[in-house]
Protein backbone atom coordinates (compact mmCIF):
# COMPACT_ATOMS: atom_id res chain seq x y z
CA UNK A 1 0.00 0.00 0.00
CA UNK A 2 2.14 2.95 -1.03
CA UNK A 3 0.81 5.83 -2.32
CA UNK A 4 3.51 9.18 -2.55
CA UNK A 5 1.47 12.52 -3.45
CA UNK A 6 3.52 15.70 -3.73
CA UNK A 7 2.20 19.00 -5.17
CA UNK A 8 1.63 18.78 -8.77
CA UNK A 9 4.57 20.36 -11.33
CA UNK A 10 3.93 22.95 -13.01
CA UNK A 11 0.68 23.76 -11.61
CA UNK A 12 -0.62 27.55 -10.06
CA UNK A 13 -0.02 26.98 -5.87
CA UNK A 14 -3.68 26.17 -4.29
CA UNK A 15 -5.77 28.97 -5.30
CA UNK A 16 -9.05 30.22 -4.14
CA UNK A 17 -12.26 29.58 -5.83
CA UNK A 18 -15.57 30.16 -5.24
CA UNK A 19 -17.55 28.05 -2.45
CA UNK A 20 -19.86 28.27 -0.09
CA UNK A 21 -17.79 30.65 2.57
CA UNK A 22 -17.49 34.02 2.00
CA UNK A 23 -13.71 33.82 1.55
CA UNK A 24 -14.07 30.85 -1.09
CA UNK A 25 -12.65 27.16 -1.14
CA UNK A 26 -8.95 26.14 -1.76
CA UNK A 27 -8.27 23.98 -4.22
CA UNK A 28 -5.02 22.19 -5.06
CA UNK A 29 -3.66 19.52 -7.13
CA UNK A 30 -1.03 17.12 -6.41
CA UNK A 31 0.32 14.52 -9.06
CA UNK A 32 0.11 10.43 -7.04
CA UNK A 33 2.80 7.56 -7.96
CA UNK A 34 1.52 4.33 -7.04
CA UNK A 35 3.81 1.36 -6.25
CA UNK A 36 3.33 -1.77 -3.94
CA UNK A 37 -0.04 -3.09 -3.60
CA UNK A 38 -3.68 -2.20 -3.49
CA UNK A 39 -6.22 -2.45 -0.73
CA UNK A 40 -9.76 -3.27 -0.62
CA UNK A 41 -11.93 -0.12 -0.10
CA UNK A 42 -8.72 2.27 -1.30
CA UNK A 43 -5.28 3.21 -0.74
CA UNK A 44 -4.64 5.82 1.82
CA UNK A 45 -3.70 8.94 0.25
CA UNK A 46 -1.73 11.45 2.53
CA UNK A 47 -1.90 15.03 1.84
CA UNK A 48 -0.85 16.35 4.92
CA UNK A 49 2.11 19.03 4.60
CA UNK A 50 1.81 19.42 0.97
CA UNK A 51 1.83 23.17 1.08
CA UNK A 52 -1.77 23.00 1.74
CA UNK A 53 -3.61 25.05 4.48
CA UNK A 54 -3.39 23.24 7.67
CA UNK A 55 -6.71 24.42 8.52
CA UNK A 56 -8.60 21.25 7.39
CA UNK A 57 -9.14 18.05 5.37
CA UNK A 58 -10.04 18.21 1.87
CA UNK A 59 -13.95 18.34 1.69
CA UNK A 60 -13.96 16.61 -1.51
CA UNK A 61 -11.84 16.45 -4.61
CA UNK A 62 -11.39 13.94 -7.51
CA UNK A 63 -8.76 12.22 -9.50
CA UNK A 64 -8.05 11.20 -13.13
CA UNK A 65 -5.45 10.27 -15.24
CA UNK A 66 -3.02 12.67 -16.54
CA UNK A 67 -1.85 10.45 -18.87
CA UNK A 68 -5.61 9.62 -20.58
CA UNK A 69 -4.81 6.18 -19.39
CA UNK A 70 -8.85 4.11 -19.54
CA UNK A 71 -8.32 1.26 -18.49
CA UNK A 72 -8.97 2.03 -14.56
CA UNK A 73 -10.58 4.66 -12.94
CA UNK A 74 -9.45 6.77 -9.83
CA UNK A 75 -12.30 7.47 -7.05
CA UNK A 76 -10.83 10.14 -4.60
CA UNK A 77 -12.25 9.82 -0.88
CA UNK A 78 -12.21 12.19 1.83
CA UNK A 79 -11.49 11.15 5.17
CA UNK A 80 -15.24 10.81 6.58
CA UNK A 81 -13.66 12.13 10.09
CA UNK A 82 -12.90 15.33 8.76
CA UNK A 83 -16.07 16.27 6.39
CA UNK A 84 -17.20 18.50 5.90
CA UNK A 85 -15.69 21.26 8.64
CA UNK A 86 -11.82 19.85 8.80
CA UNK A 87 -10.69 17.55 12.13
CA UNK A 88 -10.13 13.63 12.02
CA UNK A 89 -6.47 13.04 10.69
CA UNK A 90 -6.29 16.26 8.99
CA UNK A 91 -5.57 15.01 5.20
CA UNK A 92 -5.51 11.13 5.00
CA UNK A 93 -7.67 10.15 2.80
CA UNK A 94 -8.28 7.49 0.09
CA UNK A 95 -7.96 6.96 -3.32
CA UNK A 96 -10.07 3.93 -4.87
CA UNK A 97 -9.60 2.38 -7.78
CA UNK A 98 -12.28 0.87 -10.65
CA UNK A 99 -11.43 -1.63 -13.38
CA UNK A 100 -13.39 -0.10 -16.64
CA UNK A 101 -13.57 -3.42 -18.30
CA UNK A 102 -15.48 -5.05 -15.35
CA UNK A 103 -16.45 -1.50 -13.56
CA UNK A 104 -15.66 -3.81 -10.12
CA UNK A 105 -12.85 -2.46 -7.49
CA UNK A 106 -9.54 -3.79 -8.51
CA UNK A 107 -8.59 -6.71 -6.75
CA UNK A 108 -6.49 -6.41 -3.33
CA UNK A 109 -3.23 -7.66 -4.43
CA UNK A 110 0.32 -5.55 -6.85
CA UNK A 111 -0.87 -2.48 -8.71
CA UNK A 112 -1.05 -3.26 -12.57
CA UNK A 113 1.52 -1.37 -14.56
CA UNK A 114 -1.17 0.36 -16.43
CA UNK A 115 -1.74 2.02 -12.70
CA UNK A 116 2.10 2.32 -11.62
CA UNK A 117 3.08 3.73 -14.92
CA UNK A 118 0.24 6.35 -14.68
CA UNK A 119 0.20 10.04 -14.21
CA UNK A 120 -2.36 10.06 -11.55
CA UNK A 121 -3.45 14.17 -10.82
CA UNK A 122 -5.97 14.64 -8.17
CA UNK A 123 -7.39 18.02 -7.33
CA UNK A 124 -8.92 18.28 -3.73
CA UNK A 125 -10.74 20.96 -2.27
CA UNK A 126 -10.50 22.70 0.75
CA UNK A 127 -13.55 25.20 2.75
CA UNK A 128 -11.84 27.89 4.86
CA UNK A 129 -13.11 27.97 8.21
CA UNK A 130 -16.30 30.55 9.07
Amino acid sequence: MTLVASLYPGAPRPYVAGGSSARGDLVARYLVVASASYVTNGDTLDLRGLNTPGINSPYEGFAFSQAGYTTHYYTFIPDPASVPNGGGSRGLCKLKVTVAATQAELAAGAYPAGITGDTIAVEAVYRFPE
